[in-house]
């Protein structure tokens, strides 16, 4: 018996047995003559941003065509056909391309994005398919495919990435029987650089070659390959791929900025990034971000102390932000401690524990430690429980290793908190050092404690700097006031008059 089949009798009947598919098949529309269609979604298909069968990918070209979850291989085939019949009696003369490398294209820029009505919801799809189209030409996006959703009963998150990771293991098997691309219509190369060879008139190839869509002419960029995806486990996946979100990539960035006629910033700190590290020598004016007052000071307050079990007789030191390394957070044990081996206070902790850091790191330290004071993690706040705990806390700290012009912080200041910030990026701009609040070095874990001692021992100063806090954000950062910077430079921008 071969070790595969040994494997597969490992698995119990009813896992096999149980697995549940559904199919997202996405084609082109192409004209008689097998060149791209370019005409909008056909209306009598419905919506393309509602309907739960009929949608578009990439472009409005692009349909995409989607089953429901079925037990049954047959079933699941037999719906996707009804919904190819659907299609068929409602696109006229067009036809759907079968290949997976694309039809006959128009230049670039002639094939027409998804287009999904005028809802914010519709229109961030489609600024999604602007971004997509910078980053790697509309060509390639043009490109189709099948996806094979399934699940099976009873399998962990460890059992699906050993899945993924045997998949990933002999990928190159299943995209030689699967995934055949010999082929392709030398309009998809038109411009580029490229090593094929003529086939025929308008059909190009590459001698040995099997899958041209999974190749560098297809889904495979410089950007993506600097990437290390880990599916090693639910946990260092999900930090890989905040890795990979958050990771500045100069390239990209320098597409987002180029051929504008005006720029703006929110900060100096930002546009003095942009100067330096992607060439822009046109002036950059600085407009902040602002914060709705009125709004802010009229929200629902609740007794967030009772609310969360905070002590009512200690003082309260805030963090409120996700749980990350951007945000300092890493920092925190060591701030934490510092703080309250001296000092019976509570630290309380607001914000998005995406990889689990405060039940994994933070707390198993500090239960080691012998401590005056208490820690609690509250989770993810509403807007209205973020506010009510600004407004009870004492002091609120941001030891974040990278900031622009932070809400985060304009909001502890409309409470009226005095604030310990880090020196990086923007913030000094926001907190003048013994003025409106303090400041300390960036990722010195000692420096913040220093601070935040100095705040807890001199109440005098906690209530001058947070008043000194909320002055600057009347005089400076309300949202009326800012768009009234931005209408003024936009006019000038756009030589408009008044």
């Amino acid at each position: 018996m071969s070790n595969l089949e040994q494997r597969l009798r490992a698995l119990p009947a009813d896992t096999l047995k149980g697995i549940r598919r559904g199919i997202e098949k996405e084609s082109l529309r192409v004209r008689p003559d097998g060149k791209l269609s370019t005409r909008p979604h056909p209306a009598a298909l419905g919506s393309a941003l509602s309907h739960p069968h009929i949608t578009t990918d990439f472009s409005e070209s692009q349909l995409e065509l989607i089953t429901g979850v079925h037990a049954g291989v047959e079933a699941c085939l037999e719906e996707l056909t009804q919904v190819h019949q659907v299609v068929y009696r409602r696109i006229g003369d067009e036809m759907l391309w079968c290949s997976s490398m694309p039809c006959g294209l128009p230049a670039d820029d002639a094939i027409p994005l998804g287009r999904y009505g005028t809802s914010n919801v519709g229109r961030a799809k489609t600024v999604y398919r602007m971004g997509l189209a910078h980053r790697y030409g509309r060509r390639m996006q043009t490109i189709s495919g099948i996806h094979y959703n399934f699940s099976l009963p009873g399998v962990s998150n460890d059992g699906y990435f050993s899945l993924i990771r045997n998949f990933r293991r002999h990928s190159w098997l299943l995209l030689y029987l699967f995934g055949a691309s010999p082929a392709v219509c030398s309009s998809f190369v038109a411009g580029r650089t490229h090593d094929l060879k003529a086939l025929k008139s308008g059909t190009l190839y590459r001698p040995g070659a099997t899958s041209l869509r999974m190749g560098p002419l297809g889904y495979q960029s410089d950007a993506q390959a600097s990437l290390a995806v880990s599916y090693n486990s639910l946990e260092s996946y999900g930090a890989s791929l905040q890795d990979a979100l958050t990771r500045p990539y100069p390239p990209y960035e320098k597409i987002g900025i180029r051929g504008a006629d005006a720029y703006t910033s929110c900060s100096r700190f930002l546009a003095d990034e942009v100067r330096t590290k992607m060439g822009v020598r046109r002036r950059i004016e600085v407009i902040a971000n602002g914060i709705d007052l009125e709004l802010f000071d009229r929200s629902e307050q609740i007794d967030a102390r009772a609310k969360f079990g905070l002590p009512k007789d200690r003082p309260v030191i805030l963090f409120t932000g996700r749980m990350e390394k951007r945000k300092g957070i890493h920092l925190c044990p060591e701030i934490v401690e510092t703080i309250l081996k001296k000092h019976d206070v509570a630290f309380a902790f607001a914000g998005d524990d995406l990889f689990h850091f405060i039940e994994k790191e933070f707390m198993p330290r500090l239960k080691a430690q012998q401590l005056k004071g208490s820690v609690h993690f509250l989770g993810k706040l509403t807007l209205n429980e973020v506010g009510s705990c600004l407004r009870q806390s004492d002091l609120y700290f941001i030891p974040s290793l990278w900031e622009n012009c932070p809400y985060s912080c304009l909001e502890a200041m409309a409470a009226g908190r005095a604030i310990v910030a880090s020196d990086a990026g923007g913030l000094p701009e926001l907190i003048r050092d013994g003025e409106n609040g303090l400041i300390a070095k960036s990722e010195d874990a000692p420096a913040f404690a220093r601070q935040i001692e100095r705040l807890l021992e001199d109440p005098s100063l906690r209530e001058r700097l947070g008043r000194a806090a909320r002055r600057t954000v009347e005089e400076r950062y309300t949202d009326t006031g800012i768009a009234q910077q931005s209408l003024d430079y936009y006019r000038q921008a756009l030589r408009l008059g008044s």
